[in-house]
């Protein structure tokens, strides 16, 4: 799955298993980085997939100011989206994509 886990590292079997649900993609040049510290963007987005939430991009658009905002973050982010639905409170919807409410 990832050129930098070896079949014999402890945690193979759980990254493999982790990749096959989607939870993790790795990086562009097939690693997955293990050792490497975790941003908030990529723990924001694992934690998205984890719990299967998609940001609802029209109602963050129409509600931003209203919203947990980021001065760091800005909407060219890879991550943007999974932070602005992390960061912010709402009831969800069952439905695909998530819907928000007040």
């Amino acid at each position: 799955f990832f050129y930098d886990v070896a079949a014999s590292d402890w945690s193979a079997s759980y990254i493999q298993e982790a990749a096959l649900h989607g939870w993790v993609i790795g990086y562009g040049d097939g690693t997955f980085r293990g050792e490497a510290p975790i941003s908030r963007a990529e723990a924001v987005t694992l934690v998205n997939r984890l719990l299967e939430r998609e940001a609802d991009e029209a109602y963050i658009e129409k509600n931003l100011r209203s919203l947990y905002t980021f001065v760091d973050l800005g909407k060219n982010h890879w991550a943007y989206w999974a932070v602005m639905e992390a960061a912010n409170a709402h009831t969800a919807k069952t439905s695909n994509p998530e819907a928000w409410s007040k």
